[in-house]
């Protein structure tokens, strides 16, 4: 299940951040994360073509100092656990996949809430960044917008553009379902 979202913040400190960490989709957490979701959706193996030199992203994760977690929480109707921001460069993509919510289920592994993510852009969309979530591609986004979504919701992200693309992942758990 997903949700349209729309995050009324100052994005400059996330975009005029040094994005240093580089890391690919083929650490051994996400290659657990594809093949659960290849099992649990009945698809196909992830491909030999996606090596690291396809699949990296630069992320960081904020702390509670950094960023206004209170408001973004008030605005998103989220307990946050974690907010992080991705910078994806041009050529790069994260295959499909469900999110595992890792960092989520490592410090409250007993839980019974509802696990959610909203993934915010950070800035206007750009020619060849995109986002597929099920059967609906997602493009020509405003700074701001983003979807909500549970641990169900395949989706996939890429950069076929010129230019870095940047989002928010605001991870944790649902305060109020939307109607």
């Amino acid at each position: 299940m997903y949700k349209k979202v729309f995050l009324k913040t100052d994005y400059a400190t996330l975009l005029n951040a040094t994005y240093n960490d580089s890391r690919h989709c083929l650490s051994p957490v996400e290659l657990n994360e594809f093949e659960a979701t290849r099992k649990k959706f009945g698809l196909a193996s992830l491909p030999k073509t996606y090596i690291p030199e396809n699949t990296t992203i630069y992320q960081r994760f904020w702390k509670r100092d950094e960023i206004d977690f209170d408001e973004i929480s008030k605005d998103l109707k989220m307990e946050i656990v974690t907010i992080s921001t991705i910078k994806q460069p041009p050529g790069n993509i994260i295959p499909l996949h469900v999110d595992s919510y890792y960092q989520t289920k490592k410090k409250f592994p007993n839980s019974k809430k509802t696990l959610v993510r909203a993934n915010i852009y950070l800035q206007d969309w750009q020619w060849g960044h995109f986002i597929q979530y099920e059967n609906e591609v997602k493009s020509h986004w405003q700074q701001g917008e983003g979807i909500m979504s549970d641990d169900q919701v395949l989706h996939l992200s890429c950069n076929a553009g010129l230019t870095d693309k940047f989002t928010m992942q605001v991870s944790g758990f649902l305060r109020k379902w939307w109607n």
